[in-house]
């Protein structure tokens, strides 16, 4: 279900993929500021950060854990021509809370990960 749910986030806009993994690899290290200058609540980071597992693991320890999750996102991503190599492209600020809307708006995501809100 978590898959399903991702797929369809990431598949209505193509930017989507390297907005979650920018978002997800710098937000872990820098939560606490996040939390403060910007709207996000920490709610919101925990999706984020859920949802960007799915694209790359944080650490090479739960990779193993999340292939399974990811199977279906290395699928659409071989099939389009989403480049997540290397992704450190410049993401706006405007695209982040965007995307953090997208996936609010998506209950069922949170509900599949068994994410409290």
């Amino acid at each position: 279900m978590a898959n399903q749910q991702a797929n369809k986030i990431v598949e209505s806009d193509a930017k989507d993929a390297t907005t979650l993994m920018y978002l997800g690899r710098r937000m872990q290290k820098q939560k606490q500021w996040w939390l403060a200058n910007t709207e996000f609540t920490e709610h919101d980071l925990d999706l984020i950060s859920s949802m960007a597992d799915l694209f790359l693991p944080m650490n090479a320890s739960n990779s193993m854990m999340l292939d399974r999750k990811r199977q279906h996102v290395r699928h659409f991503l071989s099939n389009s021509n989403i480049q997540i190599d290397g992704a450190d492209s410049t993401v706006t600020y405007s695209e982040l809370r965007d995307l953090v809307k997208k996936i609010r708006a998506s209950a069922a995501f949170p509900k599949a990960l068994a994410i409290p809100n």
